[in-house]
């Protein structure tokens, strides 16, 4: 962000501090304080959601004036972070870059690694369901690496389920 000017809440209008005053802000936030007028600067697009730097206890504030640690950068062809089992809708594109780059994916990999379990495989295009299974050494991750190479996995029944 690049700041193009800034206002005092004295120069607020009526208007706007009753727009701020919904958000139940603390009142010592309306005395003394300047509002900075931001625009979005392009030059870290590149890193957006792959950058992860460890805040501190000075995540409330926008300015910093501590040098920050960087966590962890995560490869261009990331698919997020695994959130949780509930959340889990790859297509087949996600699916073959989790296998395919799985340092880049690490979340997923040990997550998926760690359980067997059932899981479902929707047809896009007809709407058709399989349900499969997974268990062994590498758990549903292992299992659907299989998927990723051929798109079916080995099983005749998941054969259209794969890239067309």
């Amino acid at each position: 962000m690049n700041i193009h000017g800034y206002i005092e809440n004295s120069q607020f209008t009526n208007e706007t501090l009753k727009e701020l005053q919904k958000h139940d802000l603390p009142e010592s936030w309306f005395n003394d304080h300047i509002r900075y007028n931001l625009k979005k600067n392009n030059i870290l697009d590149d890193l957006s959601e792959r950058l992860v730097i460890e805040w501190g206890g000075g995540t409330g504030q926008w300015v910093q004036s501590k040098d920050k640690d960087v966590v962890e950068l995560k490869g261009k062809k990331s698919i997020g972070d695994f959130q949780s089992f509930s959340h889990v809708d790859l297509d087949f594109n996600d699916l073959k870059i989790l296998t395919k780059l799985p340092d880049t994916n690490l979340t997923w990999v040990k997550a998926l690694s760690s359980v067997n379990g059932v899981y479902l495989i929707k047809d896009k295009i007809s709407g058709k369901l399989y349900v499969g299974s997974a268990y062994g050494d590498r758990g549903i991750y292992g299992r659907w690496q299989t998927y990723a190479i051929n798109g079916h996995g080995g099983k005749k029944k998941t054969a259209r389920f794969g890239p067309n």
